[in-house]
């Protein structure tokens, strides 16, 4: 009888062991089997929960959370950074997301062994890995690919558009986080991401600036930014900018390119985010995104 090569039964398929995450704090995160009642405890978070189709085993969500109109209806759990422990507690999650600043209440639910993933992306790149991170704790594998493959096209779209432009020709933006005193985002926030993505510069990255510093309005002149954006929250028009007496010499002023975007677009880093670099860009770049 010839020898038959190749006819060894195959392989069972090993069991699916722990689900291994690391979060944005550096911790490894592992649960036993993918949550089914979950705590998000920001709006960003909660709103890739609602975007992965898994609104129902949300059982609490941050104050400040209002994306999806599903989300009115779940219980609420405290700010972002004062979170109620006792109410976390009551819901019986197995996961709780939140975002970084909450280590006191961290801890405590911790100690009552409940686990907790931090989030906390300051780049585009790192919200799409967040998504995934998500989607794998909570067993949304598909839908997370298919959502963050859906917010690549959008973003590779506006890359397309400014990449032709050099360097020395991206206009100069300051982005207004508060006007008395003047603050705005370093090179290491999200917002400096968006600037950059959409073609511009962000002049507190020629100063080296990290964070959310107070910035003079000297400073502010000698860069002579060619355009400014601010979040509806504090200018609900470009009047409010453009009427500032301090600011009237400077370009973006003079030439009335000064825009204002929706806050929730632009500063929760999940699924809409993608909406809000558009309007980074058209703002940037109008020629470019009629």
């Amino acid at each position: 009888m010839p020898l038959i090569v190749g006819c060894a039964p195959s392989k069972a398929p090993e069991a699916e062991g722990p689900i291994r995450v690391v979060d944005d704090t550096g911790r490894e995160i592992i649960l036993e089997k993918a949550a089914e009642r979950i705590v998000s405890a920001a709006p960003s978070n909660t709103e890739i929960l609602f975007a992965l189709g898994l609104g129902q085993k949300v059982v609490g969500v941050g104050d400040f959370d209002d994306y999806p109109e599903e989300v009115k209806e779940k219980e609420k759990v405290g700010g972002l950074y004062d979170l109620s422990v006792e109410k976390i507690i009551s819901l019986q999650p197995d996961l709780v997301l939140v975002i970084s600043g909450a280590e006191e209440a961290v801890a405590r639910l911790e100690d009552k062994g409940l686990v907790i993933y931090t989030a906390e992306p300051k780049t585009l790149d790192q919200t799409l890995e967040n998504i995934r991170k998500i989607g794998q704790l909570t067993g949304a594998h598909a839908q997370a690919q298919e959502l963050i493959s859906q917010m690549q096209e959008d973003i590779e779209a506006v890359k397309s558009r400014v990449a032709d432009i050099a360097e020395e020709k991206r206009p100069k933006v300051f982005w207004v986080v508060w006007n008395d005193p003047l603050m705005s985002a370093g090179q290491d926030t999200f917002i400096s991401d968006l600037i950059v993505t959409a073609g511009g510069v962000n002049i507190l990255a020629l100063d080296g600036l990290t964070g959310w510093p107070e910035y003079s309005v000297e400073k502010l002149i000698e860069h002579n930014p060619d355009v400014i954006i601010a979040p509806e929250s504090l200018a609900p028009t470009p009047d409010v900018i453009l009427q500032d007496a301090r600011l009237s010499s400077v370009k973006a002023v003079q030439g009335k390119r000064v825009y204002v975007v929706p806050d929730n677009l632009v500063v929760r880093p999940g699924p809409r985010v993608t909406q809000g670099l558009l309007l980074v860009a058209k703002a940037i770049h109008p020629e470019l995104f009629e």
